[in-house]
């Protein structure tokens, strides 16, 4: 054998080697690839956005909250599906067998509100009128134009020369159905209230937000699997059989958000003050156990659920733009918001207060996210075995409460959102 045919059968020898290492790697990556998808697979089956394989290591870390970082900016579609049809629809409430259940409505009335020189008090089925220019106060009681005589005033807003009247009655008695009416006045003369229009939604009544000449409405409708063939279902003259309805109008399938292991839905609309018969937008979100809250310019959906014998919580936003819905972004974070207080929006800044109790003691964390819902600034482990919410927020302090100790207030210096530090009285 020369010395050509030696050099040949060394190199085809190394080239030989180079491929089995090549073989070997790849092997070995697919069976990491594999776990790493698996544990992501696990997570978002469970209902949570998804989370990259490291973050998915530490959500099941035994650390505490303080050393747990869980926080990415994510897109709403990691926590909702958006629907490609009323057919994706159909078969999703199919499957998963799902039956709405309506909420009871916790919204705290707002009884009255001034005006002027004239008060507005809400009662039950009416509205008295009081001039507050009179000596002796003149007193005038005005009726609404309810359409269900048995309705009750859910809510009140009074603001310039329009006053809004929330009410919610049952549509269907063999459906269960309820519908919720959002009453438009014009008080240019306060005595004597004009209707300009009204909203129809389908739904108990949950939450409202004013921005300006805008309206905003929440409301959580009872839907489940209509009685027909999905072929016959989302014809469009089924629609309304079984789409939760806006002014008599199924919501767009365009508008319709899914989500894992869901067994309650959502519905938020839109409509200018001056206009309430015209809708400007609305999204409508099989949501399960999320709650919402209602910000001047957001809605968060936020959710607690156990993983690794932990509690992990979800939030996603929409934010509000001349009367669009526009999907933002999605977080997770350790813990749970136990109490509806303790999420709050100020000056764009989202506020909340979280409590780990995968410890034998309490673990309470105060996160600071911005309009993305990426998390700018946090103060760990604030009164470590309390329970406590948050109490108030002004532009530059939040404060908090302590549940069991009802003179303890704790003060946090929030002037630079992004560095938020206790601070003690004088």
């Amino acid at each position: 054998m020369d010395d050509k045919e030696i050099k040949k059968e060394g190199k085809g020898s190394k080239n030989n080697m180079q491929l089995v290492v090549l073989l070997i790697g790849v092997f070995v990556i697919a069976i990491v690839g594999t776990h790493f998808l698996n544990s992501n697979k696990t997570l978002k089956e469970a209902g949570f956005p998804y989370s990259s394989p490291d973050k998915a290591t530490e959500i099941t870390a035994e650390s505490e909250i303080a050393d747990t970082e869980i926080n990415e900016n994510r897109n709403i579609g990691d926590m909702f599906e958006l629907a490609t049809g009323y057919d994706e629809f159909y078969d999703y409430l199919e499957s998963e067998n799902k039956v709405n259940r309506e909420s009871v409505n916790k919204t705290a009335l707002q009884e009255s509100k001034t005006v002027g020189k004239y008060s507005y008090k809400a009662e039950a089925g009416w509205i008295t009128i009081t001039d507050n220019t009179e000596e002796e106060l003149k007193e005038d009681k005005f009726v609404p134009d309810f359409e269900s005589p048995a309705d009750i005033i859910k809510e009140m807003y009074v603001e310039d020369d329009r006053m809004l009247l929330i009410s919610s009655h049952i549509a269907s008695v063999s459906e269960g159905r309820e519908e919720t009416i959002c009453y438009c006045y014009d008080v240019s003369n306060p005595i004597e209230p004009q209707l300009i229009g009204q909203m129809k939604q389908d739904g108990v009544y949950s939450a409202s937000q004013k921005a300006g000449e805008i309206f905003y409405l929440f409301t959580r409708p009872l839907i489940s699997k209509p009685e027909l063939s999905k072929q016959e279902a989302i014809l469009e003259e089924n629609l309304k059989e079984w789409i939760p309805k806006i002014n008599n109008s199924p919501v767009a399938s365009s508008s319709i958000y899914l989500k894992k292991s869901s067994n309650e839905g959502g519905l938020i609309s839109s409509f200018s003050i001056n206009d309430p018969e015209t809708t400007i937008d609305s999204k409508y979100f099989m949501m399960g156990i999320c709650k919402e809250y209602i910000s001047e310019d957001s809605l968060y959906l936020y959710e607690s659920n156990r993983v690794s014998d932990r509690n992990i919580t979800s939030i996603a936003n929409l934010s509000f733009s001349e009367g669009k819905l526009l999907p933002k972004g999605c977080t997770m974070i350790n813990g749970s918001i136990e109490a509806s207080v303790s999420i709050r929006q100020e000056k764009g800044y989202l506020y909340t207060m979280v409590t780990d109790r995968s410890s034998s003691d309490r673990i309470n964390s105060f996160y600071v996210f911005d309009q993305e819902l990426k998390r700018i600034g946090a103060i760990n482990d604030i009164a470590k075995g309390e329970e406590i919410c948050i109490a108030e927020i002004s532009d530059k302090y939040v404060c908090f409460k302590i549940n069991n100790k009802p003179d303890a207030l704790l003060k946090a210096d929030i002037s630079d959102p992004a560095n938020p530090k206790l601070v003690t009285e004088d």
